[in-house]
């Protein structure tokens, strides 16, 4: 997939098994993801400063518990295109349901959500939650 934007750091921090999600307004939102990727029970991760979303390490725990781990890279960070200037970063939320509505074809029905998030990255799950 063509990238969309790039930040300075994005070149040091690659990411093995990251995807691509292109969202309504054309932004590219970059993320990896394992674990039980059909399960309803999800946890989603926001990362720190001067990371990227990689859950790339290989960890049967979340497939043992039943749950999809989901890793966004955040606006302007690694791959995932940066915030538009116009929009409120409150609602970046939008992004995360568009995500989620690619990934869960069950229309979001059901769906037992956990956000968390590390450092820089706890300020989008308090946005998210």
């Amino acid at each position: 997939m063509e990238q969309l934007a790039s930040s300075s750091i994005s070149s040091e921090l690659q990411v093995s098994n990251e995807k691509y999600f292109l969202l309504s307004d054309g932004r590219q939102l970059a993320y990896t993801e394992q674990g039980d990727t059909d399960s309803n029970k999800i946890i989603i991760f926001f990362h720190g400063a001067f990371c990227v979303g990689d859950c790339s390490n290989e960890n049967d725990c979340y497939q043992e518990i039943g749950y999809h781990f989901i890793m966004p890279t955040l606006p302007g960070w690694g791959n995932s295109s940066s915030w538009p200037k116009n929009q409120p970063i409150s609602n970046y939320p939008n992004d995360i349901h568009q995500l989620l509505s690619s990934l869960k074809k069950n229309n979001n029905k059901n769906l037992r959500i956990v956000v968390a998030g590390g450092s820089y990255g706890s300020v989008y799950a308090q946005i998210c939650f």
